[in-house]
């Protein structure tokens, strides 16, 4: 299996011993990943790790009313999942979901309990994680505090653009459907 993106993602975390490609390349395996099927869902709890190769993945919660917010948009190369759930063996509070077809490939628990928990660089990984997501909420709440047109036109520079259905991209924004297409109409119109 091809795991080189996923050690090139890892080395610029922290540098790799030559024990860590061989690890990974007899635990991590290819997923593929249809849209809007779910990788995890609310309250199992994380049983697997994944590095994004191709497409995007949305990460989202249920607000009190239960309705679905986009919180996260995942691009390539990452490795994500609900990193409270899998360090920590609780429930989920995240949806992880494909968005359109995605490549990915996957550490389950189990391995990773196995084979990488005792390396001091799973620590850093852990750390790498952690300080991704909370750049990624930061990001989205910095987006959140501007008006609807430079909120779209800030996401718009941020992420492709037709790559996200109206309703992720909107949930994701913080503003109605109805907003978000207009919105994009008139940026597709030039």
């Amino acid at each position: 299996m091809d795991i080189h993106h996923l050690l090139n993602y890892l080395g610029t975390m922290f540098p790799l011993p030559p024990t860590f490609p061989v690890i990974l390349s007899q635990i991590v395996y290819d997923q593929l990943a249809v849209h809007k099927q779910k990788l995890l869902e609310p309250p199992a709890r994380a049983r697997y790790a994944w590095f994004l190769k191709t497409g995007a993945v949305s990460a989202s919660i249920f607000d009190k009313k239960g309705k679905e917010v986009v919180i996260r948009l995942y691009l390539p190369y990452v490795v994500f999942t609900d990193l409270n759930s899998f360090w920590y063996d609780r429930p989920s509070t995240l949806m992880l979901r494909a968005v359109g077809d995605v490549a990915l490939q996957v550490i389950s628990l189990n391995d990773f309990r196995k084979h990488l928990l005792l390396l001091y660089q799973t620590r850093e990984l852990k750390d790498e994680i952690l300080l991704q997501d909370q750049l990624l909420d930061q990001q989205r709440s910095g987006l959140i505090s501007l008006s609807d047109q430079d909120r779209f036109s800030e996401f718009t520079s941020l992420y492709p653009m037709n790559k996200f259905p109206n309703l992720v991209a909107a949930s994701f924004l913080n503003m109605s459907a109805t907003k978000y297409c207009k919105l994009k109409a008139a940026w597709n119109a030039g």
